[in-house]
């Protein structure tokens, strides 16, 4: 199986093949300095032993603790509702409509659903018009003349 960087393993996977690794060489020097010596490697037996434990144990703490955690983690941040783009630019056009934002409010309202306008749903007209409307209301405001790129 290849490495896919859009796909990556998971961590407990990676972390099983290091140990596997480990164990695979550790295991092959120990019947390498077996066969060479006639002797019994308890050292590089106990360090299979030793990385077998571990393995078995980094396996269940994933298993028991980190998995569960994760997955509450990422429940919390990031499940819960969408908001779309005609989402938004519904509620920036019924606050706008109600009339009932203060002023500062209501001029950053206008200056976002302009910029969607302009931006996203590529209607310059219209973002123009909505800050053209904004600015005979609100004259002397620096954040409308910037939004329209006047002097400031």
């Amino acid at each position: 199986m290849a490495f896919d960087p859009l796909d990556p393993p998971d961590p407990i996977s990676v972390v099983r093949r290091l140990f596997v690794g480990a164990l695979v060489v550790a295991g092959l020097a120990a019947i390498a300095v077996a066969l060479a010596s006639g002797e019994v490697p308890w050292r590089l037996l106990g360090l299979v032993g030793l990385l077998w434990t571990m393995w078995a144990f980094a396996s269940q703490l994933y298993d028991v603790a980190v998995a569960p955690l994760g997955r509450f983690l990422h429940q919390q941040v990031f499940t819960g509702s969408v908001i779309t783009l005609d989402d938004e630019i519904a509620d920036l056009e019924a606050r706008l409509a109600g009339g009932s934002l203060p002023p500062q409010r209501e001029i950053l309202a206008g200056i976002r659903l302009a910029e969607i306008y302009r931006e996203r749903l590529f209607d310059k007209p219209r973002g123009d018009a909505l800050l053209d409307r904004l600015m005979v209301k609100y004259p002397d405001s620096t954040e409308l003349r910037f939004a329209r790129r006047l002097p400031v």
